[in-house]
C-alpha cells in the first residue's frame, strides 16, 4: 500500500519526541497505530504503548460484524481472519412457557446474512488476542518496534510552552521514567480510562445494578443449538436474566470454543438488580457461572470437556456510558488528545459492539490525523473537529440501543425482532454522519437533521441530487453514509471486481463517475470523465502524487458495442484499470438511473461524501477543495505531466 505523500517537514529521529502518541494497544489503539503507519507515519512519528506485557492472551472482545470486515478488506489484512474466524449463520431464540424451568422450548431461528447487506455477511467471531496478533503482523511491515508493551503512562497533560507538540505524556517503563513530548495523543487505554480520569472528562449515563458473566470452553452438550448464536430466556419473560450462546473459533489443537454470556445479578432486592454489584461481582467464581449456565439450559446437559479447563471467564458490571468530551483542545482551539473506544463509550456486551466501535472510531480518525501531519487538508483544526461531531453521535445512539436491549419490565422480544429493529447499528452499515466540510447537505426540502446518527432507521423521505429511493441500508446513495460494495466486471482485461477494491485504505478519496447508457459517445459522459480524470485529479497532487482517484463506472458489463479508441484520451492515460461495467441492478442499488448517471465522492473512509449531476463536477471540486489543497491553474498547466488542458470560461476543460 503506497503511504500518504508529505508535505510537511518530516520529524528528527528522537526517543521522546512524537508527532502521534496512541496509548493502549487493545483492538482500538492498534488498528489506529497500523492505519497511520499505512498512511506514512514511521517510527519516528508514531509510538504506541501499552501497560500489558505483550497482546491479550485470551478472552474479552470477539465479535466482528459486516462495516467491520469491510474496513479488514480495504486495510488488506482480512484474509486470515475471514479463514480462521466462524461465521454466524443463524440466529436461535429460546423460551420457558410462563416461565415452567422444567418446560423449555424452540421459539425461532433466523438465517444470518440477512440483517444489513454486507460484503462479508453480518458477522464473525475471533478472540481479541489473536486480532491483536493480526494488526501487529502487518504493523511490522512498516515498523520495526511495533508496540511499547510493559509501559505504564503515568501523567498527561497540555504544556503549550512547546506549540507544535504541547502534549506532554509521563510514562514508565521496567522502573524508568520519561517524558515524552508528543503532537496528537490518542486516549484508547479502556473504559477505565487512566487519561479521561486524569484530564477530569466527565462521563453521562448510568451504572446499571448487574453483573455479567462470560466464559469460553470446549463444551460437552447435548443442547441441539450449541453451535449457534442462541438467546436463552430470563425471567418471568421479562427482559433480564438472559443469557447468550456464542459459537468460537477454533484452538490451535482443533476444539471449537464456546462463549456462554449469564446474566449473574440477583434480582430478589429488585427487578432493576442490586445495590452493591461491587462486592457481588467478587464473589463469582467458575463454578457460580457454570451453575446459572446449567440452570439456562436445563433440562439439556451442559459442562466442560473432560479433561479441559475454562480458557478464559470473567464478571463485570454493565456500564452504560459517553464522555462528555471527545477532544480536547489546546488554547488555539486546535484538538491535541482524542478519546477512542471504550475510553469513550461503555456498554454491555449483548450487542457485540464494543470492539467494533473502537475500531470505526480508529479507522474514523487516522486518516484525518494524517492529513492534519503530513499538510494535506486547508483546515487542520476544522477536519479533525469532525471527528467529535461524526462519532459521538454515533456513541449516543450506541448507548441508547443499549438501554433498549437491556430494557426491564418488557416482553421477551425474540432476537430476530430486536436484530431486524436495530439492523443499521448491529452491523454498523447504517450509521450515517451529517452535514460537515466531509458531508454535503442532501439537497431536498426536507430538513437534514445534523443528528442523523439518532435518528430512527430511513427516517429520510427525500433523494439527493441523482438520486432517488430512501433505502439507504441496502445501497441507495446518501452522503454520510458507507458506499455498498457493488459487483464489477474491469473492461481492460474482464476480470470480475468489486468496487470495495479500488476503496483502499491509502488516505486518498476516490471520485466515482456513474456513466450513463450513452457511455462513452455521449457528451455529457465524455466531458464528467474527462474533468474527473484530469483536472479534478491534477488539482488535488502532493508531492507529485494524486490525492484523488478516478473510477468509472458505465452500465452493462458484457458487450458494449465501443472499443478502447472511443475512450477519452485522459481516461486511457490515467485511469485504465479503473474503468469497469456494471449490470443496471447495481445502479438501481445506488438508486441512479442509467440515463441520468451520477458523479460520487467517496472519502478515505469509505464514506460517501457528495453526490452530484454528471454536469455538476465543477462543484465537485469546489467540495473537495473544502479539505484538500488545491494547485492553481497556472501549477496545472505548468506540470509536464498534466493532461491536455485548455483554459475555458467555465475552468479547466480536459479531454
Amino acid at each position: 500500500m503506497h503511504p500518504l505523500p508529505r508535505l510537511s517537514k518530516a520529524p528528527e529521529q528522537s526517543n521522546d519526541i512524537s508527532e502521534v502518541l496512541v496509548v493502549g494497544a487493545g483492538p482500538a489503539g492498534l488498528f489506529m497505530t497500523l492505519n497511520l503507519a499505512h498512511l506514512g507515519l514511521t517510527d519516528t512519528s508514531l509510538l504506541c504503548i501499552d501497560a500489558k506485557s505483550g497482546p491479550t492472551p485470551a478472552g474479552h472482545a470477539d465479535g466482528l460484524n459486516g462495516r467491520t470486515l469491510e474496513i479488514f478488506r480495504t486495510v488488506q489484512i482480512e484474509g486470515d481472519i475471514l479463514r480462521d474466524a466462524p461465521s454466524i449463520c443463524s440466529y436461535a431464540s429460546w423460551y420457558r412457557p410462563n416461565g415452567d424451568p422444567d418446560s423449555f422450548h424452540k421459539g425461532s431461528e433466523q438465517i444470518a446474512n440477512t440483517v444489513a447487506p454486507a460484503r462479508y455477511g453480518d458477522y464473525k467471531l475471533m478472540q481479541q488476542g489473536r486480532l491483536e496478533r493480526v494488526f501487529l503482523r502487518d504493523l511490522f511491515d512498516y515498523s520495526t518496534r511495533g508496540v511499547q508493551y510493559s509501559t505504564q503512562l503515568v501523567d498527561v497533560n497540555l504544556d503549550e510552552t512547546d506549540p507544535e507538540r504541547p502534549v506532554t505524556a509521563v510514562v514508565e517503563t521496567d522502573g524508568h521514567r520519561r517524558t515524552l513530548r508528543t503532537k496528537y495523543l490518542i486516549a484508547a487505554d479502556g473504559a477505565r480510562s487512566g487519561i479521561r480520569q486524569k484530564l477530569n472528562i466527565e462521563q453521562e449515563g448510568q451504572n446499571l445494578p448487574r453483573v455479567w458473566g462470560v466464559i469460553d470452553i470446549v463444551v460437552d452438550t447435548d443442547f441441539p443449538d450449541i453451535r449457534k448464536f442462541t438467546q436463552l430466556p430470563g425471567h418471568l419473560g421479562e427482559g433480564r436474566g438472559h443469557a447468550f450462546i456464542i459459537p468460537r473459533e477454533k484452538m490451535s489443537n482443533g476444539e471449537p470454543m464456546t462463549r456462554f454470556y449469564v446474566d449473574l445479578t440477583d434480582y430478589s432486592e429488585s427487578t432493576e438488580g442490586m445495590s452493591d454489584t461491587r462486592a457481588f461481582r467478587a464473589s463469582i467464581t467458575v463454578d457460580k457461572i457454570m451453575k446459572k449456565v446449567r440452570e439456562k439450559l436445563h433440562p439439556y446437559r451442559v459442562d466442560m470437556k473432560k479433561g479441559t479447563r475454562p480458557i478464559w471467564w470473567a464478571a463485570y458490571p454493565i456500564a452504560q456510558k459517553t464522555a462528555k468530551e471527545q477532544i480536547v483542545r489546546d488554547s488555539q482551539s486546535h484538538p491535541r488528545i482524542f478519546l477512542a473506544g471504550d475510553s469513550m463509550h461503555s456498554h454491555s456486551p449483548s450487542q457485540g459492539l464494543g470492539m467494533n466501535m473502537g475500531i470505526q472510531d480508529a479507522f474514523n480518525l487516522s486518516w484525518k490525523l494524517a492529513y492534519a501531519i503530513h499538510g494535506l487538508t486547508v483546515s487542520p483544526t476544522s477536519l479533525l473537529d469532525t471527528y467529535e461531531s461524526e462519532r459521538r453521535p454515533v456513541a449516543r445512539r450506541l448507548i441508547h440501543l443499549d438501554r433498549v436491549w437491556n430494557s426491564t419490565g418488557k416482553t421477551e422480544q425474540p432476537i430476530e425482532a430486536r436484530l431486524h429493529d436495530m439492523a443499521e447499528y448491529m452491523t454498523c452499515c447504517g450509521i450515517e454522519y451529517g452535514p460537515s466540510m466531509l458531508v454535503s447537505q442532501p439537497t431536498s426540502a426536507a430538513e437534514h437533521d445534523s443528528n442523523t446518527a439518532s435518528r430512527p432507521p430511513n427516517s429520510a423521505s427525500t433523494a439527493h441530487g441523482p438520486v432517488s429511493g430512501t433505502d439507504y441500508l441496502h445501497g441507495v446513495l446518501r452522503p454520510g453514509r458507507r458506499l455498498l460494495n457493488i459487483a464489477l466486471r474491469r473492461f481492460a482485461d474482464g476480470h470480475g471486481w468489486d468496487i470495495h477494491d479500488d476503496l483502499r485504505a491509502d488516505g486518498r478519496y476516490r471520485a466515482v463517475v456513474l456513466a450513463t447508457v450513452n457511455f462513452p459517445h455521449g457528451l455529457r459522459d465524455r466531458s464528467a470523465v474527462a474533468h474527473v480524470c484530469g483536472a479534478t485529479v491534477h488539482a488535488f497532487v502532493a508531492g507529485g502524487a494524486p490525492i484523488v482517484e478516478a473510477v468509472i463506472v458505465y452500465p452493462g458489463s458484457g458487450e458494449c458495442g465501443w472499443g478502447w479508441r472511443d475512450v477519452p484520451e485522459a481516461v486511457k492515460k490515467h485511469c485504465e484499470m479503473r474503468v469497469y461495467g456494471a449490470q443496471r441492478e447495481e445502479y438501481e442499488r445506488y438508486g441512479v438511473d442509467v440515463d441520468r448517471g451520477a458523479v460520487v465522492v467517496v472519502r478515505p473512509d469509505g464514506v460517501v461524501g457528495w453526490v452530484g449531476e454528471l454536469d455538476d463536477v465543477q462543484v465537485m471540486d469546489e467540495f473537495l477543495g473544502r479539505v484538500l489543497r488545491r494547485k492553481s491553474v497556472d501549477e496545472l498547466v505548468d506540470r509536464s505531466e498534466a493532461v491536455d488542458c485548455d483554459i475555458g470560461s467555465r475552468g479547466v476543460l480536459c479531454g
